[in-house]
């Protein structure tokens, strides 16, 4: 049984995933907009809907957002008291702990990134993670990243096999209006055909030129072919 999806990595683990090293990570969240967050234990806060909003009194638990202003000192040597948080998926939300508390005692090992926040950096800026991930298809139309089930309509699943063949014959770049003029798509580019399904930018990698290819960590497996050699 496979485990669950994972829902965040530690900064060591994007570094590993990224092939860099941690300073690079520590770069992307100071000037990059790559998103840290932690978790906050369950207390009593003034919460702000937004910014210039008045304060009420309310409870908070769960992971929460750091600025990169407070990543810059959580990171410098020794521990460091934290007392404003934002709230993640909000659109502005935050809130501070007040002064009657004591303030959060944030460790840099417990600073992580949420896997939303990772792929959303990738896609910004078309990282290829280093860790290799597994396509499979299965019975002809049922398309399996890490075994987790993908859903893609008739002609998305086309443009995907092209690539797939493509990356076989040895010339893993395919102009994007080709692949749309082969696939019968009437969309004036190839990020508007997959409008709606993100899971498509863990597959597909653009060279910000008009040309995809089939991401290249990724390894193509037919389920059939798997059972037979089994």
């Amino acid at each position: 049984m496979p485990f669950p999806k994972r829902e965040y990595y530690t900064i060591k683990q994007v570094a590993e995933r990224w092939g860099t090293d941690t300073d690079q990570v520590l770069y992307s969240i100071y000037h990059d907009g790559l998103e840290a967050c932690c978790w906050f234990d369950e207390r009593e806060v003034d919460y702000f809907e937004f910014k210039g909003a008045d304060a009420y009194r309310d409870w908070m638990v769960g992971y929460v957002g750091i600025s990169a202003q407070q990543c810059r000192r959580i990171f410098r040597p020794g521990d460091i008291h934290v007392r404003s948080f934002y709230v993640l998926d909000s659109g502005g939300s935050h809130f501070r702990i007040p002064r009657s508390q004591e303030s959060a005692l944030i460790h840099p090992s417990e600073v992580i990134i949420r896997s939303c926040a990772c792929k959303t950096f990738e896609a910004k800026f078309d990282l290829v993670p280093t860790i290799a991930s597994v396509l499979t298809i299965q019975n002809k139309h049922d398309f399996f990243l890490n075994g987790n089930l993908l859903s893609f309509g008739a002609v998305q699943e086309q443009v995907i096999r092209m690539l797939i063949e493509a990356l076989k014959n040895g010339d893993a770049w395919v102009n994007g209006k080709t692949l749309l003029h082969k696939a019968g798509s009437q969309a004036p580019r190839l990020r508007d055909l997959f409008k709606g399904n993100a899971i498509w930018k863990e597959l597909i990698q653009s060279d910000k030129r008009g040309h995809y290819r089939l991401r290249e960590n990724i390894t193509v497996e037919y389920a059939r072919e798997k059972e037979k050699a089994a």
